[in-house]
């Protein structure tokens, strides 16, 4: 059994959210990885909502996530060590919805980290021991529309300017370190040349595995230098779509007494929630993965890919800058009113530009264009 299993975004959504609320863990997960699950003695995951009652949804580009108070039964059943909050949704039912999540887990006893009550005090780091070994999980993520700032509550924002120097000095009291990053592009199973820095980046400063989520898909793993970054864990119990991308995801073991060592458990959804792959299914999933780890060793391959991926997402981007913005214009001079109900189109914009994946998409898919002109 696995001493550490780190999976990625749940979020009861749909028929899983009654199955929550039931505490019915076998229906959520069936017997086989249920044991795996369980048979961990610490376990981490995304918990990508926030666990309210509140109907007060912020002004944002994108989806609003959340699920009933009664899902606390399910998410107690999963007997998570930790849960990692800082994502792009934790704050989509404003201050009300965290402090709800954050009571929730509170009374259940369940640890959280990647959330505080305003930029300078945020809860980043959770540790804990293992085979003799002192472990440390950091949790931030990129800049949308939940993050914490200097005067509201929210998610540890990634920034360059400190995390560095953060990571440096939470592996002085650490034997390992794990980033557990939510960031980089949604349905892209390879890192951006950007990322791809970052990571590395915080590998040369102590950490000894980073892995990135919110990309609902599996992505490929980096052996750099001494430590592992993961591009892209998947889904772990989030079963709002079914497609290429959503029904596959892996969960990581971490075996510390051998060293570190990560593997990798290949899971699938399924109409109740998740279930362990076949062997069938595992194969297919891992060696895929195995084929996108070997890809991204070629000299440029990085650059190109993601080069060929932002020139095709260029003209959503170009629409939500140009269209919509002169569109607004136009209602705001008609009628004032209905520009405040439409608002939230200026979301959208600040999204692109703020939001360090969105971001770079932009940037390279406009440099691609030019190169073409």
């Amino acid at each position: 059994m696995s001493k550490i299993i780190i999976g990625s975004d749940v979020v009861p959504y749909g028929k899983v959210e009654s199955l929550f609320s039931d505490g019915n863990l076998r229906a959520i997960l069936g017997e086989s990885l249920s044991k795996i699950w369980l048979g961990a003695e610490y376990r981490f995951f995304n918990l990508e909502c926030p666990v309210t009652n509140s109907n007060k949804g912020i002004n944002k580009n994108g989806p609003l996530l959340k699920c009933n108070p009664k899902t606390i039964n399910g998410i107690k059943k999963l007997e998570p060590t930790c849960v990692m909050l800082a994502n792009n949704h934790i704050m989509d039912y404003s201050v009300v919805g965290l402090e709800d999540t954050i009571k929730l887990l509170d009374g259940s006893g369940i640890d959280w980290i990647g959330v505080g009550k305003d930029a300078k005090n945020l809860k980043k780091t959770f540790s804990f021991r293992c085979d003799n070994k002192e472990i440390t999980i950091y949790n931030c993520c990129e800049h949308e529309f939940s993050i914490a700032t200097d005067t509201n509550p929210g998610a540890n924002p990634y920034n360059e300017l400190d995390i560095f120097d953060e990571i440096r000095e939470s592996k002085k009291n650490s034997d390992y370190l794990v980033i557990v990053y939510h960031g980089g592009k949604e349905y892209y199973r390879y890192p951006s040349p950007l990322l791809q820095k970052r990571c590395r980046k915080m590998i040369d400063s102590g950490v000894d595995l980073v892995i990135c989520q919110h990309s609902h898909c599996v992505g490929c793993e980096e052996k750099y230098k001494k430590g592992i970054i993961v591009y892209g864990q998947g889904n772990y119990i989030f079963n709002k779509r079914s497609n290429e991308f959503w029904d596959t995801s892996l969960l990581i073991s971490i075996d510390v007494k051998n060293g570190f060592k990560t593997d990798y458990i290949p899971i699938v959804r399924t109409e109740d929630g998740t279930s362990l792959a076949s062997e069938a299914q595992a194969k297919v999933i891992l060696g895929s993965f195995s084929e996108r780890s070997s890809e991204i060793k070629n000299q440029g391959f990085v650059e190109k890919k993601y080069r060929e991926f932002a020139e095709e997402r260029l003209d959503n981007y170009l629409m939500i800058l140009s269209r919509h913005n002169r569109l607004l214009k136009l209602i705001h001079r008609i009628s004032p009113k209905a520009f405040r109900a439409i608002k939230y189109k200026y979301a959208a914009i600040l999204n692109v530009v703020e939001c360090e994946a969105h971001n770079e998409l932009l940037i390279e898919g406009l440099r691609g264009k030019l190169k073409k002109k």
